[in-house]
């Protein structure tokens, strides 16, 4: 790998963040124009033969999108399956930690979620020590992956 390559990809990863956090920061309203706009200049450049770059760029911008709006859509649905997450995490240097455990239950709607989540913050809050923090949360199926770490616990 040359030093120039490296280079491209780093600037490359570093704009992306910018960019995906002003996509992410974007109002429900302006995420729709922004979609709307995009999808059109991606279009536009389809009508350059020989030139797939900036199409294939504006392509993946609807990607991100469309993302984002589905995830949206995903966190505003208090319906539908949600997992409760306990996370236990240990510091292995200061300022540093690691995920040691992982405990979720798959539920029947947000609600169900957070009362569960209560329940298993209470069943490990034993855990907790000098360098151990433990987290509780909720998130919407297609938002949340189990770690290698996580042990489910029985479904609602």
């Amino acid at each position: 790998m040359t030093y120039e390559a490296k280079e491209a990809v780093r600037q490359i990863h570093e704009n992306n963040w910018r960019l995906l956090h002003t996509i992410s920061d974007l109002s429900d309203k302006s995420l729709k124009a922004f979609r709307q706009l995009v999808g059109e200049k991606q279009l536009e450049n389809a009508a350059f033969p020989g030139d797939s770059s900036m199409t294939a760029l504006y392509g993946g911008f609807v990607a991100v999108a469309d993302g984002e709006l589905a995830s949206r859509a995903r966190w505003n649905n208090s319906k539908g399956t949600w997992y409760a997450v306990v996370t236990i995490f240990r510091e292995v240097a200061k300022h540093t930690s690691e995920t040691a455990a992982e405990f979720y239950k798959k539920c029947n709607g947000r609600k169900a979620a957070v009362v569960a989540a209560r329940a298993l913050l209470a069943e490990h809050a034993t855990k907790y020590d000098v360098g151990v923090t433990i987290e509780a949360d909720t998130f919407p199926e297609g938002e949340w992956l189990p770690s290698t770490h996580a042990e489910a616990v029985g479904a609602s």
